[in-house]
C-alpha cells in the first residue's frame, strides 16, 4: 500500500466518523478546525467575495473614494473585512464590576485569531444598534447603564453618534425623535431606518424613523402593524424585513412570530410568512443572497412554553416561501451580535439560559461549506447588549 493510498483511507474513515458524531444536544454538525489554517479561511478572493456576497453595501453608501483609508491608526484592512464590536455589558454583574465600562471597542484580527482593544465610546452604551454608512459607523440609541440620581438607572437615550474608523474619531449626529432600545436599524441609500424597540417609559413601539444623512435629521414614516421590542431587522432584496420580538401588554408579555416587510418606495408595511415559532432578541442576517435567523429567546413548541435561549439558525426558502432550520449553535444564546468576515459569519457573545450567564465566546459558520468553524478566539470579557459591524476592505472603497 502506498503512502497516498493510506492517507486516502484515513481521510475516508475520518469523514465517516464525523457523520456519526453528535453534540450534547444530539444534533449533528461538522466543523472546520482553524488551527494554522485560520488565515486561509478568512482570505477568500476579493473579487469572488464581493461578487457573490449580496449583503455588500451599495457603493454610494461606502464612502468617498478619494479618501485615504489605510493609515497607521486606521481600523480598515486592505483586502479583507474588519469586525468591530461596540459597548455592551454583562447583565449578570453590576455595572463597572471587573473591567466592564460599556465603552469598549474591540476588533477581531483574523490572521492572529484574537480580539484587540481599539478604543472607547464617548459614553457607556448597551442595547443600541450600529450600521456602516458612507465610511462611518453610526451608533444609534440604546441605554446608558450608569446609575444617576436624577435620570435613574439604565436610561433609554436618543443620542446618535458617527465613528470615523481611519482617525478613530467620534461625531455627534441628529438625535432620534423617540429614545429607543432593542430596536432594528438598517441602511438604505444613505438613509437610516430605526424600527420599533422600547422607549424611556418602557412602552413597546411600532414607530419607524428615517434619518437623512444630508439634512442630519430624523422624520417619522409609516409605523409597523405590531408594537414590539427585541425584534430583528434587515434589508433583503430591496425590502426591509422586521421579524419576531416581544410586545409588552397589560395582560402580560407576548413573544411574536410575526414577520412584516416594508416597501421603502410606497412607505407601506405588509405582514408575510411567520416564523417557525415565536422568538425575540435574535439576529436577522443576509449573506450570499440568503436570509438567516440566528439564535434568540423563545419557545419551540406550544406544549412547553418556557422561554429559553435558542440555538436554531433558520434560512428563508425563496421557492417554498417558508423558514427552514439549517444548523444549531453549540451554545444557544440571545442578546448576541452577528457580523461577517470572508465567507463566514460570526455569532458573538450574548447570554444563555443553559448556563445562566453571559458569554465571551464566538461561534463561526461558513456559509459556502455549510459547516461550523472551530477555534475562534474568545473575547476578553463576557458581553451582551453590544453591537457588531463589518467594515469593508479599504480596496473596495478606494478603487
Amino acid at each position: 500500500m502506498t503512502e497516498n493510498e493510506a492517507a486516502l483511507i484515513i481521510q475516508q474513515a475520518f469523514k465517516r466518523y464525523m457523520k456519526k458524531k453528535t453534540d450534547r444536544y444530539g444534533l449533528y454538525r461538522q466543523y472546520v478546525p482553524l488551527m494554522n489554517g485560520i488565515e486561509l479561511l478568512f482570505t477568500d478572493s476579493k473579487n469572488e467575495l464581493y461578487t457573490l456576497n449580496m449583503n455588500r453595501i451599495s457603493k454610494s453608501a461606502l464612502g468617498p473614494e478619494k479618501k485615504v483609508y489605510l493609515t497607521d491608526n486606521s481600523l480598515f484592512y486592505a483586502e479583507r473585512e474588519s469586525i468591530l464590536i461596540f459597548g455592551g455589558s454583562d447583565p449578570h454583574t453590576g455595572y463597572g464590576v471587573g473591567k466592564h465600562t460599556g465603552k469598549e471597542i474591540f476588533r477581531y484580527v483574523p490572521h492572529q485569531n484574537q480580539w484587540e482593544f481599539v478604543g472607547e465610546l464617548p459614553e457607556p452604551r448597551q442595547h443600541h444598534s450600529v450600521v456602516f454608512m458612507k465610511g462611518r459607523v453610526y451608533l444609534v440609541g440604546g441605554t446608558d447603564p450608569r446609575d444617576d440620581d436624577v435620570r435613574g438607572k439604565a436610561i433609554v437615550v436618543d443620542t446618535v453618534w458617527s465613528f470615523e474608523p481611519v482617525k478613530r474619531s467620534w461625531f455627534s449626529e441628529g438625535s432620534l425623535n423617540t429614545p429607543r432600545k432593542h430596536f432594528g436599524l438598517i441602511v438604505h441609500k444613505n438613509q437610516l431606518f430605526a424600527i420599533g424597540g422600547q422607549d424611556r417609559q418602557y412602552k413597546t413601539l411600532d414607530s419607524v424613523e428615517k434619518f437623512d444623512s444630508k439634512r442630519g435629521n430624523w422624520t417619522l414614516v409609516a409605523p409597523m402593524q405590531y408594537t414590539r421590542t427585541g425584534l430583528a431587522c434587515t434589508k433583503y432584496r430591496g425590502v426591509v424585513w422586521a421579524a419576531g420580538g416581544i410586545s409588552l401588554l397589560p395582560k402580560g408579555n407576548k413573544i411574536l412570530d410575526v414577520v412584516e416587510s416594508y416597501n421603502i418606495d410606497s412607505d407601506q408595511w405588509t405582514e408575510i410568512t411567520r416564523l417557525r415559532y415565536p422568538r425575540c432578541f435574535f439576529k436577522m442576517f443576509v449573506m450570499y443572497d440568503r436570509l438567516y435567523l440566528v439564535g434568540g429567546a423563545g419557545f419551540e413548541t406550544k406544549k412547553d412554553p418556557t422561554t429559553t435561549s435558542l440555538g436554531a439558525i433558520d434560512v428563508w426558502d425563496v421557492k417554498k416561501l417558508k423558514w427552514l432550520n439549517v444548523a444549531e449553535m453549540v451554545i444557544p444564546r440571545h442578546g448576541h451580535s452577528v457580523a461577517f468576515i470572508g465567507t463566514q459569519f460570526m455569532i458573538i457573545g450574548g447570554v444563555t439560559t443553559i448556563y445562566m450567564r453571559a458569554l465571551n465566546n464566538a461561534e463561526c459558520f461558513c456559509v459556502r461549506r455549510g459547516r461550523w468553524v472551530r477555534g475562534v478566539a474568545p473575547l476578553q470579557l463576557p458581553v451582551s447588549g453590544h453591537a457588531a459591524v463589518t467594515l469593508p476592505p479599504a480596496m473596495l472603497i478606494s478603487r
